[in-house]
């Protein structure tokens, strides 16, 4: 009788086990589904996906050649040449202008209040932050004009 008692307690955990288990396996197979669902979108997806990143490469390469051919290297020397010239240089003379304008009307504003000596400190610094990035940018389009000035002549 004893051995017919543990066949009954382990077939009454398996069946417990098989329905504590039946929602897992049901979860697993709507995830099985999901997953095969997607990579049937993806199948689907990658090769015109593939067939656009084709075609806009033979597209760059195509674009690359004809500017190449057209251009050329003197070419685009000059054109920067030309666009330094034409419009940096004057647009940074401008900007110059309006900013040295703006900074003397706001000194003059400004001179007519009264400062503590740290806040004037302060300011004082910060100007000269800015005048020395503002020196370094125009020293960079001035080296940039030069570097590119003696090929623009060749051409």
């Amino acid at each position: 009788m004893l051995p017919s008692i543990g066949t009954f307690l382990l077939c009454v955990a398996a069946a417990a086990l098989l329905l504590v288990s039946v929602p897992a396996v049901w979860a697993l197979t709507r995830a099985a589904h999901r997953a095969e669902r997607l990579m049937a979108a993806v199948e689907a997806e990658i090769p015109d996906t593939t067939a656009s990143m084709r075609l806009a490469g033979l597209e760059l390469t195509d674009c690359v050649q004809e500017l190449a051919a057209e251009a050329g290297v003197r070419g685009s020397v000059a054109a920067a040449d030309s666009a330094l010239r034409n419009h940096v240089v004057p647009a940074l003379a401008k900007a110059e202008r309006d900013t040295r304008g703006a900074v003397e009307e706001h000194l003059t504003a400004t001179a007519k209040l009264s400062y503590t000596r740290p806040l004037v400190v302060q300011a004082a610094a910060s100007a000269a932050a800015a005048a020395r990035r503002l020196r370094g940018g125009l020293g960079i389009v001035r080296l940039a004009g030069v570097a590119v000035q003696p090929y623009g002549h060749h051409g």
